[in-house]
């Protein structure tokens, strides 16, 4: 199974590179996953010291969607595993994606997001929080918390 989230450095000249950041769940509209928030989270935590980085790319796999927000169905199954009872999967995922949108809005090195497509949710979280955000002609956002 391919990995929810591509991370690669690419080369732009002698000692400077792009952190390029993929997501990469297409079947599942690139819908963020706590596991993949983490290993963004991480990737960014590496590039903010290393000085060849000198910005960070955001985009995604296939053509219907940047991101459709967060992953419901793990957060429905969790709900729903303690009724009446902490939520620990849902607690981690929102303190974790908000911490993350956070930390992009005041990352250190210029960000840029490719919002192709669907930007809901928690996608639309990451592109807001990126310094620069390009959107196309079918570019459809929506925030439906």
């Amino acid at each position: 199974m391919a990995p929810s989230v591509l991370i690669n450095e690419r080369a732009l000249g002698p000692g400077r590179a792009l952190g390029h950041i993929t997501l990469n769940a297409e079947a599942t509209l690139n819908s963020l996953s706590l596991e993949m928030i983490d290993l963004i989270q991480a990737a960014l935590d590496r590039w903010r010291s290393q000085e060849d980085i000198i910005a960070i790319f955001f985009d995604a796999a296939g053509s219907k969607a940047f991101s459709a927000g967060g992953d419901i169905q793990n957060l429905y199954h969790d709900m729903h595993a303690t009724p009446g009872g902490p939520c620990h999967y849902c607690e981690a995922f929102f303190e974790r994606e908000y911490r993350l949108d956070f930390d992009l809005h005041q990352y250190p090195k210029p960000t840029l997001a490719w919002g192709h497509g669907i930007v809901m949710g928690g996608g639309l979280g990451i592109f807001s929080a990126c310094q620069f955000r390009i959107a196309t002609e079918k570019t459809r956002m929506a925030m439906p918390e």
